[in-house]
């Protein structure tokens, strides 16, 4: 299931290019966490452009975003995560891909975003995209630009300050991005086994 407080899914644009758009405060999602894809805009985007925005929801699910929950060939730019008034705890037992922008970004070019939110507890967490992936069908490299992370980001497994997890098979550059938020890697079994990666960027 795909959740959005202005758009469960979008393949358009949104895009105020004149200013920001105003913050889009709210609560998204079930509060028990049932919700698969949620983001404080858009549940899932795919070849859609994203810019001018910025958020301030409380949003809930397993895969979650402060504006988007996952995107798809899509871009992502001029985008501001702000603190909600409420923070939405990930539940027990739960896997889970949280990102201060996005969960998910596959085959995205993004740049500049800000988060500015502490987020909650996840497996899979970076402070502005959870989950990065890569996988290009032509010759063109994509880039992350100019993305910076100041919330605290708490992890089991892969833990960025900017990107939780960054996997692909092409060249991606990344420059310009920075965080200035505590990271901290939580094992709660003992075995080292389960705690993949932690970096001040990228875990």
């Amino acid at each position: 299931s795909f959740w959005g407080n202005t758009n469960p899914w979008s393949y358009g644009t949104i895009a105020d290019e004149s200013s920001y758009l105003p913050h889009v405060t709210a609560t998204v999602g079930f509060t028990n966490g049932s919700s698969e894809t949620v983001g404080g805009i858009i549940g899932y985007m795919e070849s859609c452009t994203l810019k001018y925005v910025c958020a301030k929801a409380t949003v809930y699910g397993k895969s979650r975003g402060g504006l988007g929950g996952e995107a798809l060939k899509s871009t992502i730019s001029h985008a501001v995560n702000r603190p909600s008034s409420e923070n939405a705890e990930s539940q027990s037992g739960q896997t889970t891909v949280i990102g201060g922008i996005a969960a998910r970004a596959k085959d995205c070019n993004v740049d500049n975003l800000i988060n500015y939110e502490n987020l909650p507890q996840a497996d899979t967490i970076g402070g502005v995209i959870g989950h990065f992936s890569y996988f290009p069908d032509s010759e063109d490299n994509k880039v992350a630009s100019y993305c910076a992370n100041t919330g605290s980001v708490e992890g089991k497994r892969y833990i960025g300050g900017v990107f939780g997890l960054i996997e692909g098979n092409g060249d991606k550059e990344i420059i310009h991005c920075g965080n200035y938020g505590k990271i901290t890697g939580i094992n709660t079994s003992g075995d080292e086994s389960d705690q993949s990666g932690i970096g001040g960027i990228a875990g």
